[in-house]
């Protein structure tokens, strides 16, 4: 395989990142391309941008070795591109997601077909791109949540806390503390208002397992550029009823980040009914966020074997033979 610089211009900002095209697309033929779509955070091309790694992870790479081009990019204001995530929504991700499926379309090793996959966040934002661009021809969404950011915060703390060993009275508090945040953020309320609220809790045991702690390390600037935002909130499903391509969403039941059974039963009461057969809903036991065996940490070949499967029956297979 090898590297093409991705380089998009988006007005005031720039998204870089690598495009990884596999041998089928390397001077032997034109081939199908994902393009990720990111998590939560300040993430780059090499994932949660604690380090700076260009190269394909696992998922990607599982792409690439079926006759895939993956192209992984940088978030705005992470390792090269500029801008900065910290003020954007949903709906700017989703816009920049367009973009770059947009390039990645037009590239030579291209044969036309350009799909999305995103995990947490990023799976999150793949179905709304999919309805805003007509460039988008099927999405693939892990671990995504669809209830309010209350709910799915909630469920987080108590199973993350519980897992962690923490007791019912520190959860309890955990709790609370997260829901003064939350009405906060519904009320707009000033920044040092919340800031203070971290700073009350700081100091206890599950602080940095929890919501406060992130809130604290991102800063004002993303207080008010994107939990402002009504997205923030809860995610607007409208979108769904001008998504017109294939959407295959993955979950695992093991889930200590978002409550798998209950956004697989509102995505199923969402989905207009003369768009049934556009969504495939897939579950599994014994996985966690990541699509991972929640105890060895290894992603079964079930999860592979389910989108290869599946991209065999829209018609969008990088290899027919698999």
């Amino acid at each position: 395989m090898k590297r093409q610089n991705i380089e998009v211009s988006m007005g005031t900002k720039t998204l870089r990142g690598s495009l990884w095209i596999p041998d089928a697309g390397n001077g032997l033929g034109k081939c199908p391309a994902v393009v990720f779509s990111h998590g939560g955070g300040p993430q780059n091309r090499g994932g949660w941008c604690t380090t700076f790694e260009d190269k394909p992870d696992e998922m990607a790479q599982f792409f690439i070795d079926h006759g895939c081009m993956v192209a992984l990019w940088d978030k705005p204001r992470t390792g090269e591109s500029t801008g900065d995530w910290k003020s954007e929504g949903l709906a700017d991700c989703a816009d920049n997601l367009i973009a770059v499926v947009e390039w990645t379309k037009k590239i030579d090793q291209s044969n036309g077909t350009v799909g999305v996959w995103g995990l947490s966040q990023g799976g999150m934002i793949g179905p709304p791109a999919g309805s805003k661009s007509r460039s988008v021809d099927f999405v693939i969404s892990a671990s995504s949540s669809w209830v309010s950011s209350d709910e799915q915060e909630i469920f987080r703390i108590q199973r993350t806390l519980k897992r962690d060993g923490m007791t019912v009275l520190q959860i309890e508090e955990a709790v609370l503390a997260t829901n003064e945040f939350h009405a906060l953020a519904h009320e707009h309320a000033p920044w040092d208002r919340v800031l203070n609220l971290c700073k009350a809790h700081e100091g206890k045991e599950w602080y940095k397992s929890s919501f406060l702690w992130y809130v604290s390390q991102w800063g004002e600037r993303w207080y008010d550029g994107c939990m402002k935002q009504p997205e923030s909130i809860a995610p607007d499903m409208g979108f769904l009823k001008a998504l017109n391509v294939p959407v295959l969403f993955q979950w695992g039941l093991e889930d200590d980040v978002v409550d798998a059974r209950r956004n697989r039963q509102f995505v199923e009461q969402a989905i207009p009914p003369t768009f049934k057969e556009l969504f495939s809903l897939l579950s599994y036991e014994g996985l966690d966020h990541g699509l991972c065996d929640y105890n060895s940490k290894k992603r079964p070949s079930a999860v592979y074997c389910d989108i290869l499967n599946w991209l065999k029956a829209i018609d969008c297979a990088p290899n027919k033979e698999i």
